[in-house]
């Protein structure tokens, strides 16, 4: 067999090339031709035709970053106006103490939010918890948060080593039909 070798040309070339293969009205014969040359001229139509579809990727991908920014824009934007008109609502809420507010498309108010135990001494916490305080886990003793929470409402003590933090109330609105 005789060794082919493809000589660089230019993407117009390339293209009569692809054209002359794929010609609906031209039938493909191997035995006109040498079946090398012409699985030859196959091979620099796949190249040249998968550097095509890379450059068609390549350019859906950017398209769709420039258009997922603008939405993130776009969002972010009417986001913005949503947190602004929350404070304004908040602000309302607050000057005429009232913790919620009906209205015909919705609800507003502010929600409690759970208190959350922390233990910010764990040795001064463990140097005087009793038992029922804390949970045992193989090979390591850590606070029961749960148990803790529970006994300081029962109890009303904090126990030592321990700080009970009571979150703001939480602004919600919930709008009608949804």
């Amino acid at each position: 067999m005789a060794e082919l070798s493809l000589v660089k040309q230019s993407d117009s070339e390339c293209d009569f090339v692809i054209d002359d293969i794929l010609s609906e009205d031209k039938e493909i014969s191997l035995d006109d031709t040498l079946p090398e040359l012409q699985f030859t001229k196959f091979l620099y139509a796949f190249r040249f035709i998968e550097n095509e579809m890379e450059k068609m990727k390549q350019n859906a991908a950017n398209m769709i970053e420039e258009i997922n920014s603008w939405l993130e824009k776009k969002l972010s934007s009417k986001q913005n106006q949503i947190d602004f008109m929350c404070k304004l609502m908040q602000n309302y809420l607050s000057q005429k103490g009232l913790k919620s507010l009906t209205l015909p498309s919705g609800n507003i108010g502010f929600r409690k939010q759970l208190d959350k135990v922390e233990i910010i001494d764990v040795d001064a916490f463990f140097e005087k918890a009793t038992f029922d305080l804390i949970r045992v886990v193989p090979e390591k003793f850590e606070p029961d948060l749960a148990a803790i929470k529970s006994k300081i409402k029962e109890r009303g003590e904090i126990p030592a080593g321990v700080d009970l933090i009571t979150p703001p109330s939480k602004f919600y609105y919930k709008l009608n039909g949804k």
